[in-house]
């Protein structure tokens, strides 16, 4: 089992029924059920108890350990007390997924920087950014007295590619930003951080799926990676990578690219 004996908390593992989507399996629950199936014993955390329960039942169904912990992680004593639990539970943590996040439409209005409003602004960064940092600021001590940890950030192609949502593009950028800092922060005390970019993942579609994302950060969280950090990994099937270019091939116009091309 690849990680036997090892203590995880998975924020955002709740099953969100979205319209329009088949299943309820998402990013956050996909690994937590992942992470149990290889032997970690998994805190469980979202801000409503019905959405943790079928994920609880589904890891101890399998034979694993899950435990339920209630918070919402925009308030920093939540998160203190996320950690608390998981350690006054099982003494330890090894490993921190922070898959919390919104986007638009189902996040909060967005729009170009000439109509953004600072409030939602401000919402989108404290969701996607702030709840990540102040999260993580309470499990580094503990890994840190253990001289191990491993942490993945969830964030988006969005990142990397010009798009019409100024929040949230600014927010997953941001993620970036933060998982080389911590890497470095912690690399000392032999604790890693990477980031799995998400893309492309849509159930709707024969596309990525959650377990893709889940099956990623596993990896990252494995043994099998003990000498990676602070890597952004992509996996969106060539999305930010812009394959499609390659498989449909764009003819240009006669007489040439335009002048600003």
């Amino acid at each position: 089992m690849r990680l036997k004996d090892k203590v995880a908390i998975v924020v955002g593992a709740g099953m969100h029924k979205q319209p329009g989507r088949t299943g309820e399996v998402g990013n956050g629950n996909a690994a937590a059920i992942l992470f149990a199936r290889e032997g970690a014993k998994v805190l469980l955390v979202d801000r409503q108890e019905d959405r943790l329960v079928d994920v609880a039942r589904m890891i101890k169904e399998e034979g694993g350990e899950a435990a339920i912990h209630i918070a919402n992680i925009t308030q920093e004593a939540d998160c203190e007390g996320l950690v608390k639990s998981c350690v006054a539970r099982w003494g330890r943590v090894d490993i921190l997924q922070n898959n919390v996040g919104v986007a638009p439409p189902s996040g909060f209005p967005d729009t170009i920087v000439d109509n953004i409003n600072a409030a939602d602004f401000d919402r989108m960064m404290e969701v996607n950014l702030r709840a990540m940092v102040i999260t993580t600021k309470y499990v580094m001590p503990v890994m840190r007295a253990q001289k191990s940890g491993s942490i993945v950030n969830i964030s988006s192609g969005a990142a990397v590619l010009a798009m019409p949502i100024l929040a949230y593009t600014c927010s997953k950028a941001a993620v970036h930003a933060f998982t080389q800092h911590v890497a470095g922060a912690g690399g000392a005390d032999g604790i890693r951080c990477n980031c799995v970019m998400v893309g492309g993942v849509d159930n709707r579609f024969a596309r990525g799926t959650p377990w893709d994302i889940g099956y990623a950060s596993l990896f990252l969280h494995s043994d099998e990676a003990r000498f990676i950090t602070s890597v952004i990994l992509p996996v969106d099937g060539g999305t930010t990578a812009n394959l499609g270019m390659l498989a449909n091939p764009v003819t240009p116009p006669a007489g040439g690219l335009p002048r600003d091309f």
